[in-house]
């Protein structure tokens, strides 16, 4: 059932996501920052990242991390334990996707037509997937994780093998 959220009244825009227990839900607000609602314990926090807006937004299946991708400055990964930055992990674009794969243990992120995909929790540059013409807007993982799809501006999907990162199929 839906819960209601008081003690904060804010327009919320762009993206949102829901942890897979559905405890967490993740939002950008109307100025660009991520409001994170604990729907468990009915709380409210707003992260404290000194960034100008915030596009793009996912929640690892453990909900432990938040990947973001702020206005022109890459990847970044709260730490929900720790309450920071794990990781600043580059990448470019301006509107960057971001995704956590079904396990968790790879973050995909794209850097105009790139896409980099990074080990996790460490953050280690795992494999760059490379085919678009045009900006990769869109990135999902398959739920066995052993599929990653990308939409790009050039108008094609494109499927990619994992964990090798072989191109399988364009639409």
């Amino acid at each position: 059932p839906a819960k209601m959220l008081s003690g904060r009244t804010a327009r919320y825009e762009r993206r949102a996501c829901l942890d897979r227990q559905e405890r967490i839900l993740a939002a950008v607000d109307g100025e660009g920052r991520v409001v994170v609602h604990d729907l468990e314990h009915q709380s409210t926090t707003v992260l404290p990242i000194d960034q100008t807006y915030v596009y793009r937004l996912d929640i690892s299946p453990d909900a432990r991390w938040i990947a973001m991708s702020p206005f022109k400055s890459g990847v970044k990964v709260w730490d929900m334990q720790s309450d920071e930055v794990l990781h600043d992990l580059g990448c470019g674009n301006e509107t960057c996707p971001v995704v956590f794969s079904p396990d968790g243990l790879w973050l995909a992120g794209s850097d105009q037509h790139r896409i980099h995909l990074w080990d996790f929790p460490d953050g280690a540059p795992w494999v760059t997937l490379e085919g678009h013409d045009q900006p990769v807007c869109a990135l999902a993982f398959s739920p066995d994780g052993r599929m990653l799809v990308s939409a790009g501006e050039d108008c094609t999907l494109r499927l990619w093998r994992l964990p090798e990162g072989r191109p399988v199929r364009k639409l």
